[in-house]
């Protein structure tokens, strides 16, 4: 990885930010890729393994993200068709045939009445459609049997992937499936659904590549990704990569106005400063850190409190580090849903914290 980092397309690839923050790493988006590279390959598993024999043909890979079905059967009734060519990018959109649609309505007027009827089974034909699935999926989520219901979120986007466009591909990034389309819904929710699941497999590196594949699908960003690539890149050790895609995003997107991406860039900068050996990096981490807590004074006191540390008590008990009555509500929300992905990426910024602690003057 060192010798490819170094290499002049790397460089290159650095020198222009758009390709090299949107660019999708289609090894690693298949997580039996991540899990064998962490932990070996299985035991009697044969690796591919060239022997010097050149193919006449050119093999094209396959862009699937899920390579089997789960023994779940196929749905039918999804297809993709193309909606327009545009200078940002060639837009796609899945279909629904009449059959599908019937499913749909019905499974709408049940989910209507899930609180006194909810039967649904992902082996019934009657609900055979992805929207169903995700319910199912969220109630054994809600349950604790985790193991079936990610299977079936794996078969959501098996089945889906398998509808596309033959022009359509994750890797590339300018093929657009937009949100705002109720038949493209399904396929964005179960990704971010799948991104939890294999960063929960300490497969982080993938669940940052499937987020990518989501801004890149829809660059508004209906999901609110951006709350949660960052970890994902910190967890991966991604460092370099969420450096220069918050500096890009802060240019597109003014970034420096989450809380997350204020604190992810302090903690990546300090861990490139630490790689390297490099004062300068570290002053510079150390600004970062000190623009985030004051523009931010709140979330460092939730990261402490979050962590259990002795240190959050040492900070000035001054109404700068508290919460507002106006903004309660809405940074409570947004901080309670990235407060578990955060919390051990952040132990390590706790240290951080607590360094610089004593350079701040109130």
């Amino acid at each position: 990885m060192d010798a490819i980092s170094s290499s002049p397309l790397h460089n290159r690839e650095v020198n222009d930010p758009v390709k090299y923050v949107h660019k999708i790493n289609l090894w690693f988006i298949n997580v039996k890729n991540e899990l064998r590279k962490i932990c070996g390959p299985r035991v009697g598993e044969e690796l591919p393994r060239n022997r010097g024999r050149v193919s006449q043909f050119r093999r094209i890979p396959r862009e699937l993200i899920i390579q089997t079905n789960n023994g779940i059967p196929m749905s039918g009734g999804l297809s993709m068709i193309r909606l327009a060519n545009k200078n940002d990018g060639v837009y796609f959109k899945f279909n629904h045939s009449k059959n599908y649609q019937i499913a749909h309505l019905s499974f709408l007027l049940v989910s209507d009445h899930r609180f006194t009827n909810p039967q649904f089974s992902p082996h019934d034909n009657t609900y055979k459609h992805m929207e169903a699935m995700l319910e199912i999926a969220d109630s054994l989520f809600f349950k604790n049997e985790c193991l079936i219901a990610s299977n079936i979120i794996e078969s959501i986007i098996y089945q889906m992937q398998s509808a596309v466009h033959p022009h359509f591909r994750i890797s590339d990034t300018m093929c657009r499936l937009e949100y705002r389309y109720i038949e493209n819904r399904a396929f964005h929710i179960a990704l971010l659904k799948y991104a939890y699941i294999v960063s929960n497999r300490a497969c982080h590196r993938t669940a940052l590549e499937i987020c990518k594949v989501l801004m890149n699908l829809d660059q508004s960003d209906p999901l609110a990704v951006a709350f949660v690539i960052d970890t994902f890149a910190i967890r991966a050790r991604e460092y370099e990569w969420l450096v220069n895609a918050i500096e890009y995003l802060n240019k597109e997107k003014s970034a420096s106005s989450m809380f997350n991406m204020a604190y992810s860039h302090a903690l990546a900068k300090y861990h490139l400063a630490i790689r390297d050996n490099n004062e300068r990096d570290k002053c510079a981490a150390t600004e970062l850190l000190r623009n985030a807590i004051y523009g931010f004074p709140v979330i460092a006191m939730f990261y402490l409190q979050l962590a259990s540390c002795r240190e959050a008590v040492n900070f000035p008990t001054d109404p700068f580090f508290y919460l507002h009555s106006h903004c309660e509500i809405r940074l409570e929300l947004t901080y309670n849903r990235c407060c578990k992905i955060h919390k051990y990426s952040f132990l390590e910024l706790l240290f951080f914290v607590t360094t610089v602690k004593g350079e701040f003057v109130f």
